[in-house]
């Protein structure tokens, strides 16, 4: 509690860090095994404004659980960035449409951006990152697509397919997408093995 108090008192102080720190400290707690422990303590300290978070608590439960899950099961650095931004864009809902957050896919990219520009991340990961965040959505409906529509979507994620995956799986939890998920691999490794966007004709 002692600790708690302190870090309450010096909230003010945070917005004072250089991101550089600021990153510095989000990846230790990123690539720890319960990530989740760390934004939770800014959260209870109203210290978790500094990384631009949503304060809509289910929100963040469910940000912190698909985080963890990702960390559990040994995700990437990058994957663990998509599962903490993929619902970034609930944010910018307005509250008189809450609970649904329709277009949060979508909403989501530029604030995702400018959280990991922010933080320094390089260019390439703030694509990626930005890419899952706004096709997330898209990736649980993947056994309703068409053919072409499931290429384009591999073709977005192919050079980092797994981390895609692992993020839309931890976001399949408590809910029922699970089937969905494993469409979602399944389709992914077919189309990996066989590469068909090295003969597709172009136009």
């Amino acid at each position: 509690q002692h600790t708690q108090d302190m870090m309450c008192a010096l909230a003010p102080e945070m917005q004072s860090l250089s991101m550089e720190r600021v990153r510095v400290e989000c990846d230790k707690a990123l690539l720890s095994y319960a990530p989740s422990k760390f934004f939770s303590a800014l959260h209870n300290t109203n210290t978790l404004g500094v990384l631009e978070h949503h304060p809509e608590k289910d929100t963040l439960v469910h940000l912190l659980q698909c985080l963890d899950y990702v960390a559990q099961n040994g995700g990437s650095l990058q994957s663990r960035l998509m599962a903490l931004c993929h619902d970034l864009g609930k944010a910018h809902t307005p509250t008189a449409a809450w609970p649904s957050h329709n277009g949060h896919d979508v909403a989501g990219v530029v604030p995702t951006q400018q959280l990991l520009t922010r933080l320094g991340y390089g260019e390439l990961t703030v694509q990626r990152v930005a890419y899952a965040v706004e096709m997330h959505m898209r990736a649980h409906t993947i056994g309703e697509m068409s053919a072409p529509k499931q290429l384009d979507l591999w073709l977005g994620a192919r050079r980092f397919a797994d981390d895609f995956c692992l993020m839309c799986e931890a976001d399949s939890i408590n809910k029922e997408r699970s089937k969905n998920v494993a469409t979602l691999r399944s389709v992914f490794s077919f189309l990996s093995t066989f590469q068909p966007h090295r003969w597709r004709p172009t136009t």
